[in-house]
């Protein structure tokens, strides 16, 4: 794609390099001695085409309009999206116009079919408005910018033009979803049965009601209900806890390690495992101390809870981390998010180290069980040994991988 500020396939030598002009005007000179009056006019023409031209360029931005708009903003890899370009010319003067998109054509966007261009060439007529459209597929984790649009406009011929830049939308693509083995998960489930059969109750959830049993107490007993039977009913009750789990991202291995392939493929399980735990009633929640790209900048958190919003906002933090660190995950974990009672977590690293250690001892000082999942198996004696049985390599839960 042609990034030049000038189309220079549309422009004449004798217009626009400086010594040909002169050379006109010598000749001008020339025939206005000899009294050369076809060549006198000629001359004329040249400049007045010249001055008019230029005229016209330095007002053929003026009025003009660029809108560019996505029918998708947030996608998984390998989904397709429609790219559209509205531009307006709301003046009475025509103008020549090239639209080129210049951040559209990078490693993580490309064309859903093949032999199309970014880029436009048309003739704008007074208050004509066109649309252009482009089908266009994404390949790769993040925030990705499809511009910016980069507008030249001038007269019909093109032979001075006016050049600016317009902002593009953005689109916000996920980690990849891939099949998960089961993963145990640490519990916390203190009473082992819920409802009735639960030894301890909680009065604040009531499942529904059944018919009185001897030997329960009488505070059980719902008296509205039991009136409406003509018969005594008791309170049935839910759990008095429900699984809750913590996500948390520590991206600080693999900055040191520069494993750039190993973090891709760490958040596409990171995001698998939130998938898969939402789709069974479980909270969650995520945590990490990597960089966020956007309006997101400092706000890697969110809270655990069972909430259709919280799927959304655990994948869109995924798509926005960059492989930088903005503080230490314990210290991240201290400053961020109340973390409610009978959480659990499940913490992502490059591998079972002092790092790795730090981030599991302050889990532990908060007395959340917590196991590791690493992208390596290299792990040093301590941590091997502290952590035996709570590592799990993040390609071993990966089904793909036994292909």
């Amino acid at each position: 794609m042609q990034n030049s500020s000038i189309p220079e396939d549309r422009l004449s030598a004798i217009f626009t390099i400086l010594f040909m002009r002169f050379m006109v005007g010598i000749v001008f000179m020339v025939a206005l001695l000899n009294e050369e009056q076809n060549l006198i006019l000629l001359c004329l023409l040249l400049f007045s085409v010249v001055g008019v031209a230029k005229l016209w360029g330095k007002f053929s931005l003026r009025g003009i309009t660029c809108c560019g708009s996505v029918d998708r903003k947030r996608l998984f890899p390998g989904e397709k999206l429609t790219l559209s370009v509205r531009i307006e010319n709301m003046k009475f003067l025509p103008v020549w116009l090239r639209v080129n998109i210049e951040g559209a054509t990078n490693s993580a966007v490309d064309f859903a079919a093949e032999k199309t261009e970014f880029s436009h060439d048309i003739s704008l007529l007074w208050h004509q408005r066109v649309s252009f459209k482009w089908q266009l597929i994404v390949k790769k984790r993040g925030v990705n910018s499809l511009g910016p649009f980069h507008i030249l406009a001038g007269d019909l011929l093109g032979f001075f033009p006016g050049h600016r830049n317009e902002q593009a939308p953005e689109v916000i693509v996920y980690p990849r979803v891939v099949p998960l083995k089961p993963l145990p998960l640490p519990g916390r489930d203190l009473f082992g049965v819920p409802g009735a059969s639960s030894p301890v109750h909680d009065p604040v959830y009531i499942a529904g009601t059944r018919e009185y049993q001897l030997l329960q107490p009488a505070r059980y007993i719902h008296w509205k209900a039991s009136a409406r039977h003509n018969q005594l009913q008791e309170k049935v009750f839910t759990p008095s806890w429900k699984q809750k789990i913590l996500l948390l991202v520590d991206a600080q291995g693999f900055v040191d390690n520069r494993a750039f392939e190993e973090f891709e493929r760490t958040l596409e399980v990171v995001a698998s495992l939130a998938v898969s735990m939402v789709q069974k009633g479980i909270s969650v929640g995520l945590i990490t101390n990597g960089c966020l790209d956007g309006k997101l900048s400092g706000s890697g958190a969110v809270p655990v809870m069972n909430h259709t919003g919280t799927l959304p906002a655990i994948l869109e933090t995924l798509a926005r981390i960059r492989m930088e660190i903005a503080n230490t995950l314990p210290v991240v974990l201290q400053n961020s998010i109340t973390i409610p009672w009978g959480v659990s977590g499940v913490l992502f690293s490059h591998s079972a180290d002092a790092t790795n250690m730090a981030s599991y001892n302050a889990l532990a000082q908060r007395r959340i069980p917590t196991i590791c999942l690493v992208s390596t198996d290299n792990a040093d004696q301590q941590a091997q040994t502290t952590l035996e049985g709570k590592v799990i390599c993040c390609d071993d839960l990966r089904l793909e991988m036994r292909q």
